[in-house]
């Protein structure tokens, strides 16, 4: 059989395997990409091949030959702005809000993209960009996609120019650095110039993947494998790359392992680790990277403070399940990444829990009745208090990925001791007559029985709850 042959007899055996709306949707990219004279990989292929399918199993459409135009991009915007997101649609699926500590290939900084993107239109490929907003068909529902695509076709080469230019000067990336914004922005500067080389397979990519991705497609799933081996031994897209587009419809990050073991046919965390497909893992353990960051940033804003738990959850769901998955601490490189991980995540919740005992005390400190005074209830105190009980319990639940057992098992003991000791002082000021300043008392006999429902439990807190209502009716009889 000859190579076209063989490739034609491949790809028929997994068009085969789709619904005819997803053969529909692959064809009609194919001809578009033909059509405007984009290089992909395969077109002919996949042509041939679904040709080759019976008449009704070619595609759903009644006419499955004519190219159907991509959706418009962004409608109803101005064309300035619906030409800018078109052009920057390759990059939806691969951007990531967060700035992550160690550059990743294939997750790009959305905060970098704009920076990246001025200095395209503006300084490399002026003229084609005024020509391209010069294509404005004057009507507002008009799809920027074509004239986008035929921009980053031109642009591209002229940013690999200016690069070779800049290479050639000894300050030449350096001067580049500070013009685009500093170095956080320029090392996502090859990631960009890869999807825009590429910007056709992208976009094939995105159509061609799932939606949502679960549990039962990451292993179970022989249309999604076939889709990303055509991608990657094809197409020859790295595997950084298609594993941050999966990355962004997984239902969770650590699906990237059991899909990456299957694309690899092997079980072994070394083979794995051998395989083009081990760009997979990294992309995986970026995200666990990811919410160290999401966490050190939450922690530092009162406003956010309380999404930290989420933040540890997500990351002890990631490395507890990929290590379920494979022995992934049996490859240096990955032991060496999780371990960073750790240890930075465990100084982050280590430094706040090991407070809490104490902010407890600040936060139920109130009116004594031997005649001093502890100040009124403080409410932003008690948050402080309530943050670092709940983030205590979290890290308990996380304890298997934190280097944080001692302190964890000292903490807890202390804070239990502490509300022991503060609640048989609170109820007891609370069933008196002496305090003068009850609105702020009941406000920490409150306070402290919500601590109590999240160290022993809700039971606990309404048996507290209870002689906290009798311990109100009570004086107010008194008073009455």
């Amino acid at each position: 059989m000859s190579d076209n042959g063989l490739v034609t007899s491949k790809v028929l055996a997994y068009m085969e395997s789709l619904s005819p709306a997803a053969r529909s949707l692959i064809l009609r990219a194919m001809q578009n990409a033909g059509a405007r004279g984009d290089e992909i990989l395969a077109t002919e292929a996949v042509i041939a091949a679904i040709g080759n399918l019976p008449e009704a199993a070619r595609v759903a459409s009644p006419n499955p030959v004519a190219a159907t135009p991509a959706a418009p991009v962004a409608a109803g915007l101005g064309w300035r702005e619906r030409l800018d997101a078109a052009g920057l649609a390759p990059f939806a699926a691969i951007t990531i809000d967060t700035v992550l500590p160690l550059k990743q290939t294939g997750r790009i900084a959305r905060s970098a993209i704009e920076p990246i993107w001025t200095w395209i239109i503006r300084d490399v490929a002026r003229r084609e960009w005024e020509e391209a907003l010069a294509a404005d068909p004057g009507d507002p529902a008009a799809d920027a996609g074509p004239v986008a695509r035929r921009f980053r076709k031109a642009a591209v080469p002229l940013v690999l120019t200016r690069l070779r230019e800049t290479e050639a000067d000894p300050k030449g990336w350096q001067k580049l650095t500070v013009h685009l914004g500093g170095e956080t922005v320029a090392r996502e500067l090859r990631d960009v110039i890869y999807v825009l080389q590429r910007d056709g397979q992208f976009l094939t990519l995105s159509a061609q993947l799932p939606k949502t991705i679960g549990l039962a497609e990451a292993t179970d799933s022989a249309q999604l494998v076939a889709v990303v081996r055509t991608a990657v031994e094809q197409v020859q897209i790295d595997a950084a790359f298609v594993g941050a587009a999966i990355l962004s419809r997984v239902a969770a990050p650590w699906l990237l392992g059991p899909l990456a073991l299957r694309l690899a046919a092997t079980q072994d965390a070394r083979l794995l680790a051998g395989s083009r497909y081990a760009r997979m893992i990294d992309i995986a353990l970026s995200e666990a990277e990811r919410d160290v960051t999401l966490v050190r940033s939450r922690i530092a804003d009162r406003r956010e403070r309380m999404k930290v738990g989420g933040a540890l959850r997500d990351f002890h769901d990631i490395l507890r399940n990929l290590q379920f998955a494979f022995e992934i601490e049996t490859v240096p490189h990955w032991f060496k990444r999780i371990g960073a991980a750790r240890r930075d995540m465990s100084e982050l919740i280590g430094k706040e829990i090991e407070a809490a005992p104490g902010l407890i005390r600040r936060a139920l400190r109130v009116e004594s009745l031997a005649g001093s005074f502890g100040g009124g209830f403080d409410v932003s105190t008690f948050e402080d208090a309530e943050f670092a009980v709940r983030l205590l319990g979290e890290a308990r639940l996380a304890s298997d990925n934190l280097a944080l057992n001692d302190l964890i098992v000292r903490t807890r003991k202390q804070v239990e001791q502490t509300l022991e000791v503060l609640n048989g002082k609170l109820f007891a000021d609370l069933k008196s007559n002496q305090a003068v300043d009850r609105a702020a008392l009941i406000a920490a006999v409150d306070g402290a029985v919500k601590l109590n429902g999240l160290v022993f439990g809700e039971d606990y807190a309404a048996v507290l709850r209870k002689s906290r209502e009798q311990g109100v009716a009570k004086a107010a009889t008194r008073f009455g």
